[in-house]
């Protein structure tokens, strides 16, 4: 986690300093801010430098990612607990700055996800991946037929397609999420990628990654 780097185009300049949308806890001093800063929790977490960094940087919100059964002290500190698999966690952050990176087709705007983090305590991350014709609907399919899917208020979801995806396509993908949960309130983000780590040029393939805030 403390070697992934966010697209350069999340940093923006304000009042004449750095400004990250998105960023990752470090034990040393930062040269910039931040909006929304990230943290891997467990039992050699320092709480107390965790929240030094969070004040230098002024960030908004600070969220825990969390892969396993760790003491709660360290996640008292955080207004968000993300739980995901260690795996994932490269996975999850790249999901959020597909999600708000202007390289997206559709991006969710910053203001809005930082609003959603606001009003929510916990997010929990599940994905997915198809490949085929019908490789946007399995992989919704993968997902939303679940039974026992988290609870939530809102619903984050990112899918990334080859650039000749078909928009009846990406309808019908969210009426079936839609459709999966009610009272639910849902933000979309689309990238394009023609070729992909999980397909080839040339094929079709979806990956979605979808955060449930509750």
């Amino acid at each position: 986690m403390q070697n992934f780097t966010f697209h350069p185009s999340l940093i923006k300049s304000h009042n004449g300093e750095k400004l990250a949308w998105l960023d990752i806890y470090q034990t040393t001093t930062p040269s910039h801010k931040a909006v929304i800063t990230f943290y891997l929790a467990n039992n050699e977490t320092d709480s107390a430098d965790v929240l030094r960094y969070k004040q230098q940087v002024e960030s908004e919100i600070l969220i825990a990612i969390k892969t396993h059964e760790i003491d709660d002290k360290c996640l008292e500190i955080a207004d968000n607990v993300l739980h995901c698999q260690s795996h994932e966690v490269e996975t999850i952050l790249k999901m959020f700055e597909r999600m708000v990176a202007d390289y997206a087709f559709i991006w969710i705007d910053l203001q809005y996800l930082i609003e959603v983090l606001k009003n929510s305590k916990t997010l929990h991350f599940q994905q997915s991946h198809a490949t085929g014709i019908d490789s946007i609907m399995q992989a919704t399919k993968q997902i939303f037929d679940k039974v026992n899917l988290p609870e939530a208020k809102t619903i984050l979801t990112c899918t990334v397609v080859p650039s000749d995806i078909g928009f009846e396509e990406v309808g019908k993908m969210d009426e079936l999420m839609e459709n999966a949960l009610s009272n639910v309130d849902f933000y979309h983000a689309i990238n394009f990628e023609d070729e992909n780590t999980l397909w080839n040029k040339g094929e079709k393939g979806c990956w979605l990654g979808v955060l449930f805030l509750n």
